[in-house]
């Protein structure tokens, strides 16, 4: 079956010539994307984004009182003062607090290795960002590499900022349930 060009006013050969400068320049634009993403660092970036992303427990605060001894017994004279700096004025709650300090370094600890574990396994995630980026925007890329990068369009130029949203795109973020 032959298409019959005759009765256009543009010749067959114009048509193709048309087509294929398209298809070239859909496929430059998917190399000079992958490069672009390269170039920004995005393979380096992309774990400590997601691992910026897991949660840190706040910073460490004591919750129970220090109650050292020369407060304690301070009511019973200067002498009962003394007494307590004699064996170094000992913190009555200090085991508490003690217990307290391990509970937030084991919380910390957990955290870390949580962050650790993601930025280890953030590759799948990462590769389907940039792979996702580059099949959403290829139409763009495609006219940026046919104009010789004179064109160039927001989501073009706002790739540093678009490839994080991508992230969270339901695609790609469903790879990270499989970490967590």
């Amino acid at each position: 079956m032959a298409i019959d060009t005759n009765g256009m006013p543009i010749s067959g050969n114009v048509l193709l010539a048309i087509g294929a400068f398209a298809l070239a320049s859909i496929v430059a634009g998917q190399i000079m994307g992958a490069r672009m993403i390269d170039k920004a660092d995005w393979p380096k970036l992309c774990p400590a984004i997601l691992a910026a992303e897991a949660p840190m427990p706040e910073r460490f605060e004591r919750k129970t009182p220090t109650m050292r001894c020369d407060d304690t017994v301070s009511i019973f004279g200067a002498e009962a003062k003394e007494l307590c700096h004699i064996f170094g004025n000992p913190d009555f709650n200090g085991q508490t607090a003690q217990l307290e300090k391990e509970a937030y370094d084991r919380k910390q600890s957990l955290a870390e290795q949580r962050r650790a574990k993601i930025a280890r396994h953030a590759g799948s995630r990462c590769d389907c960002a940039s792979s996702t980026y580059l099949q959403d925007n290829w139409w763009q890329l495609g006219l940026y590499a046919a104009t010789a990068r004179q064109v160039s369009l927001s989501s073009v130029t706002g790739m540093n900022t678009e490839l994080p949203q991508t992230l969270v795109n339901p695609h790609c973020a469903s790879l990270a349930e499989a970490v967590q």
